[in-house]
């Protein structure tokens, strides 16, 4: 039920409705390598203290009091790239964590923290220009970039599960299907409880048409992690489409309101209760969307449909004049 990804395919609407925050990009937690705590300065070590505590702002003060000869170390460059990153400061933050690469480049966690931050950096520029915005030039360059250093990471710790899963969602997101479909089956073999790798294997079998192998991914995917709010709306979305009506109500109402998209979630719960002929109910589920959006055309056109099922042929009527006004609006700017 990802509301704007049927938009886009139907070519209704050209910019995301939210941020990519389904897949968040966990940066690795600060461990000391080179420095033994006696030797660590009572700065160092409270700035590592408030980087763990998530006082991002303390622990970069408590870090600009390090000693001189700590400043030269990777795991202060480490753990100050870390903290800016956290700060959204990636251009500095970069400078730090290829400047602790470049000091041990035999650390693995190094590779992948400067690999998480450019993701998170992709991320943020997308969030705020689109896909195919400002700033997404370079896109290609730093999925490169990305990859490389994945894979370097995994070369020097093929136990590095979190790189492993990262490397597959690029993979993925590069349309190359086969080479992120190995990389989840490695991470789901290591660990088959592993957060979200169930969910990805779903995704690329839904890729290749195979809807029941997807269902029953995104089935363990839920077994091993209940709260996965974004798997039980996928996993809804795909009982609904093969008649399985009561199930995917479960699957809806069970989904955590704090960890998906409110959106694709009324959407989705609208269109169920629709098939279901509790039109009511739907009615009420896609209001609710258009509390949250009122320029999403296919919001407007299940609106209307619903109207029209109860009898409602003018407020039908209306909203789906509503739907041709939005859809003719994307479409012309999608030719200028």
């Amino acid at each position: 039920f990802k509301v704007n990804q049927k938009i886009e395919k139907n070519g209704f609407w050209k910019s995301n409705l939210m941020t990519n925050s389904l897949f968040i990009i966990f940066l690795s937690v600060f461990s000391v390598s080179n420095f033994s705590m006696e030797s660590q300065s009572q700065a160092f070590r409270e700035a590592q203290e408030k980087f763990e505590k998530k006082e991002y702002l303390l622990a970069m003060i408590a870090a600009q009091r390090v000693t001189d000869d700590e400043k030269k170390n990777s795991d202060f460059h480490h753990l100050y790239g870390l903290i800016l990153v956290q700060l959204k400061q990636f251009s500095e933050a970069s400078v730090h964590l290829k400047r602790a690469v470049d000091l041990d480049s035999t650390n693995a966690e190094f590779h992948y923290s400067l690999a998480a931050m450019l993701m998170q950096e992709q991320l943020e520029t997308q969030a705020l220009f689109g896909p195919n915005g400002m700033g997404m030039g370079k896109t290609n360059n730093e999925t490169n970039e990305i990859i490389k250093l994945l894979q370097h990471t995994l070369k020097l710790d093929p136990e590095h599960l979190k790189a492993r899963l990262h490397l597959g969602r690029t993979f993925h997101e590069q349309n190359m299907r086969n080479r992120a479909f190995q990389e989840f089956a490695k991470v789901a073999e290591k660990d088959p409880t592993y957060p979200w790798v169930h969910y990805h294997l779903a995704t690329i079998q839904l890729d290749a048409g195979k809807l029941l192998e997807a269902i029953q991914s995104f089935q363990k995917e839920i077994q091993y992690h209940p709260n996965h709010g974004q798997a039980r709306l996928e996993l809804g979305d795909l009982l609904l489409q093969i008649g399985e009506l009561n199930e995917a109500l479960i699957q809806l109402q069970a989904a955590d309101q704090e960890n998906v998209s409110l959106l694709d979630l009324h959407y989705g719960l609208a269109k169920v209760y629709k098939e279901l002929g509790q039109y009511k109910k739907a009615i009420e589920e896609i209001r609710q969307c258009l509390k949250l959006v009122s320029d999403v055309p296919i919001v407007h056109q299940l609106l209307a449909e619903l109207y029209y099922q109860t009898g409602k042929t003018e407020l039908g009527n209306r909203q789906m004049k509503i739907f041709q006004q939005l859809k003719n609006q994307i479409t012309t700017s999608y030719t200028n």
